[in-house]
């Protein structure tokens, strides 16, 4: 009986032991992902990442450089170009103006007119393309985002 009573007793250690090292490995790696949502921004190109994320359209178009503006407005639809600044910053439309041509402002200003009143749906559809044209330039390593501020850069 003092036999069986020992197994017992080690089986229960065993199993104590396990149950042990399971909760201090789930509260371990629970730690590690706060830590790395809490503090990993640390790598530049994960808080590069997430500052395009937090981005939209009307405040990542103003902080780009003129270059970085142009190459975009090159790889981007006219169309979407015009819808996207039927409901946007002033900045922005003065950035975009500033980096097109006399011929290719009078054409998006054609398409404005052309499309009249725009739902809002299709303005925001608009601008979501742009911002992913954006994304997809970068990472293709064809554009630096560089996030300024408006002081500091100008």
């Amino acid at each position: 009986m003092s036999c069986f009573i020992q197994i017992n007793f080690f089986a229960m250690t065993i199993f104590v032991i396990a149950a042990v090292l399971l909760i201090k490995h789930k509260e371990n790696l629970m730690y590690r992902d706060s830590e790395n949502i809490l503090t990993g921004f640390r790598n530049e190109k994960t808080t590069n990442t997430i500052d395009k994320v937090k981005y939209t359209f009307n405040s990542l178009i103003p902080t780009l450089h003129d270059l970085v503006v142009q190459k975009i407005i090159r790889e981007v639809d006219s169309s979407d170009l015009a819808k996207a600044l039927k409901k946007c910053d002033e900045s922005v439309k003065e950035k975009i103006f500033r980096n097109i041509t006399r011929r290719h402002r009078e054409n998006i200003g054609e398409n404005r007119a052309y499309y009249g009143l725009v739902d809002i749906t299709d303005i925001e559809e608009s601008q979501e393309k742009i911002m992913k044209t954006i994304h997809r330039l970068e990472e293709n390593g064809e554009i630096i985002i560089k996030i300024f501020e408006h002081e500091s850069y100008e």
